[in-house]
């Protein structure tokens, strides 16, 4: 369902796109130069396949948007980026509000309003009405900013109430044994009484016995008959196990853990908070069991640290391990099957929360489980400060990017006639080939397709931009993205042998069958494997030879196509070759 709602949009906008421009352009009877038709279908295709993985990678998606439509606007008259440059960017900025966290959202709001800003003073200066534009365009990105954080706290709202429900139904299949403990104490209780009467009435027949002989006869038939149904019932019912108030509490049963393993001579220190009984104590009790075994199996001796916190939102679970002492012997480090760690992480995982493990800076070993806490909120992943350093400097980078032209280039003079810079094509041609290379694991036959047909377009980008540099150059630019994959394909490949080797053309065969039973890490291109290099050998062949025989030369055609031919397959060899290893 998604990947259909995320295929249906784009195709929507694209529509909407084309109406705008060129349709309003062709019913007033003027039809568009050649070059702008090909710069406006350079930038659709390439909005539309990016925003058709929003979803998977919402931040790329957002940049590559942003970037197609500003090398589009400067080129192409007005209009024709309007609905793909604000609906669209719009679009892909929900979509990192709605999948990633708050910060990242933010950034990217601040980041795109502000290299916007740069870009229209670097080209045109600021005037009124650019400055209406801005504000409105700032408008728009935080109320798509606003929307997204709001789907994503509704989503986090239903997430939490679902697992609620799921608390709750876990909770309802177990009152089954807590009536049943109730049942058996009541009849214990019972049996009790039972029992008591038995022992006073055989008191009394013994007292009753030389006064009164006919009610010691009585007597001591009602004992028996009443120890005969105390019998019966005792014979049914097996004693009562102990009661939820008889059992310790989840932080008395951590307590009690810690002091067990204080008895086996190691070093443990506890911080734990009370845990309400449910599932979270029970992962949690689970999880700093196999911890702390892990630990006086591989590490008698080490002086360990035990937490359990639990608060509104998560229940951290952290037990960690210093080195071990020196001279220390592993006695038990051959015990287990190896499987301790997968058992964590599904402990977790079915209590609704994720658990790393690794080793520590000192030589130690640390186990971290998150849980849910009192509100069964998602849990979400905490973001090292490293990584939000990263953020802040790629944002930085890329809103400092319009800057650059002025601080190190001289702008030229630009005509105001239709002339598109080559420049502007060859970067719309390299943002295709990197979205098609997003997509070589969902549809690595359409990839492969799209890039070899991109490959055929880079000739007609530098006949139509005039382009006076090298001949060479970018043919060999273009060959980079088809290298990628074909190296791609070979890794693969060489890592799965012997399936390849046994049926190398049963997944061209049956692309269902990789839809609907292979995961995307089991990729594999859907064509025979010495097809896909010939076909991206003879593609960039003939596209090499296109470029230098329309630049002009005075070396024969044969020579040209043979010279062509041979560094085309040259580099795709040596991409398979590299792949390979």
């Amino acid at each position: 369902m998604n990947r259909t709602d995320d295929r249906l949009v784009p195709v929507l906008l694209i529509c909407a796109q084309a109406v705008v421009w060129p349709g309003a352009v062709l019913v007033r009877g003027a039809v568009p130069p050649a070059s702008a038709l090909l710069v406006a279908a350079l930038v659709a295709g390439l909005v539309t396949a990016a925003l058709a993985v929003r979803r998977a990678r919402p931040v790329v998606t957002l940049v590559l948007v942003g970037a197609a439509c500003a090398l589009g606007a400067g080129p192409l008259p007005a209009g024709a980026v309007a609905v793909l440059g604000t609906a669209g960017v719009a679009l892909a900025l929900f979509t990192v509000a709605t999948e990633r966290d708050t910060f990242t959202a933010v950034l990217c709001v601040v980041a795109l309003a502000a290299w916007q800003l740069l870009q229209g003073l670097s080209l045109h200066g600021l005037s009124d009405r650019n400055g209406l534009d801005l504000v409105l365009t700032a408008v728009l990105y935080a109320a798509a900013c606003g929307a997204g954080l709001l789907v994503r706290r509704i989503r986090r709202a239903r997430r939490a109430a679902e697992e609620l429900l799921k608390r709750a139904e876990s909770e309802r299949h177990r009152l089954p044994a807590v009536e049943r403990r109730r049942m058996e104490r009541e009849l214990h209780d019972v049996s009790a009484h039972h029992l008591t009467a038995v022992v006073v009435t055989a008191g009394a027949a013994l007292g009753l016995r030389e006064r009164r002989p006919e009610l010691a006869d009585e007597a001591l038939e009602f004992a028996v008959e009443t120890g005969r149904e105390v019998t019966r019932a005792l014979g049914a019912v097996r004693a009562p196990s102990p009661s939820r108030e008889e059992l310790p509490s989840p932080q008395e049963q951590l307590r009690g853990l810690v002091e067990g393993f204080r008895r086996l001579d190691q070093q443990v220190d506890c911080e734990i908070d009370p845990l309400p009984d449910g599932a979270v104590a029970d992962a949690a009790y689970g999880i700093v069991r196999e911890a702390l075994t892990n630990v006086a199996r591989h590490a008698p001796g080490a002086h360990t640290r035990v937490q359990c916190r639990y608060g509104d939102t998560r229940t951290d679970v952290v037990v960690t391990s210093a080195a071990p002492p020196a001279g220390s012997a592993a006695h038990g480090a051959g015990l287990g099957g190896g499987r301790g760690q997968g058992f964590l992480r599904s402990r977790a995982r079915e209590a609704g929360g994720t658990l790393h493990s690794g080793p520590t800076a000192d030589g130690g070993w640390e186990v971290r489980a998150v849980l849910p806490g009192r509100t069964a909120a998602p849990v979400e992943r905490s973001v090292p400060r490293s990584y939000r350093l990263a953020q802040v400097t790629a944002a930085a980078g890329l809103v400092l990017q319009p800057l650059l032209p002025v601080l190190v280039i001289r702008a030229e003079t630009t005509s105001s006639g239709s002339q598109v810079s080559a420049g502007v094509l060859f970067a719309l041609l390299a943002a295709a080939q990197a979205v098609a290379l997003l997509w070589l694991r969902r549809a690595p036959r359409a990839a492969h397709g799209v890039l070899f047909g991109l490959a055929l377009l880079w000739p007609v980008a530098m006949a139509t931009g005039e382009y006076t540099g090298p001949v060479v150059l970018p043919p060999a630019l273009s060959m980079l993205a088809t290298c990628a994959a074909l190296a791609a394909d070979a890794a693969r490949t060489a890592a799965d042998p012997a399936r390849t080797a046994a049926n190398p053309a049963r997944t061209a065969a049956d692309p269902a069958r990789t839809a609907a039973g292979s995961s995307p890490d089991e990729y594999r291109p859907r064509m025979p494997r010495p097809v896909l290099p010939v076909a991206a050998g003879a593609v960039h062949a003939v596209a090499a030879t296109a470029a230098v025989l329309d630049r002009g030369t005075t070396v024969p055609v044969w020579a040209v196509a043979a010279c062509a031919t041979a560094g085309a397959f040259l580099a795709v060899g040596a991409a398979r070759w590299g792949g390979a290893l």
